[in-house]
């Protein structure tokens, strides 16, 4: 928001849903969007209506797939990751190296993930030979990226 602050009224343009809460935000030539309002449901339920099937997540397989991951690995990120929001309070947890065993409790929807999301972020963190937890936030960001613009592409084409 310290950015956006920056812009003049001319450059930024606003679709407010109430006054702490924006549909949509053109910044200059970019607009944010709230993929949720837009697309009436979170990314986990939205990637899961794709079926997993390698040919709805072109840009997902693309980019893994030049870094040199196996399509076996690469078909372990085709759903929504598993994160410790509420723990990621501090860099110094970027180094630690291992997840958390009690840290992926949320405080905003007040439960702990279930074992088997759990057993499936260990599964990703040791075939993508995480090293730290840093690398392990990077690996969840730029997949959940590229979920979502998987999804809008499948979007548009329906």
């Amino acid at each position: 928001m310290k950015v956006v602050s920056k812009f003049t009224a001319d450059k930024l343009n606003c679709i407010p849903e109430n006054i702490g809460k924006y549909k949509a935000m053109d910044v200059g030539q970019l607009q944010f969007l709230d993929s949720f309002q837009h697309m009436g449901m979170g990314l986990d339920k939205l990637v899961e209506c794709l079926g997993g099937k390698l040919e709805k997540f072109p840009l997902t397989v693309r980019y893994f797939t030049e870094k040199g991951y196996s399509i076996d690995k690469i078909k372990l990120l085709l759903r929504k990751g598993v994160f410790p929001h509420d723990w990621t309070n501090s860099w110094d947890k970027f180094d630690k190296t291992s997840l958390p065993r009690k840290g992926f409790y949320s405080l905003l929807s007040q439960q702990n993930i279930s074992k088997e999301d759990y057993e499936h972020a260990q599964k990703v963190w040791q075939e993508f030979e995480m090293k730290n937890f840093g690398e392990y936030h990077d690996l969840y960001l730029k997949t959940d990226v590229l979920l979502l613009a998987d999804v809008f592409m499948n979007y548009t084409i329906m």
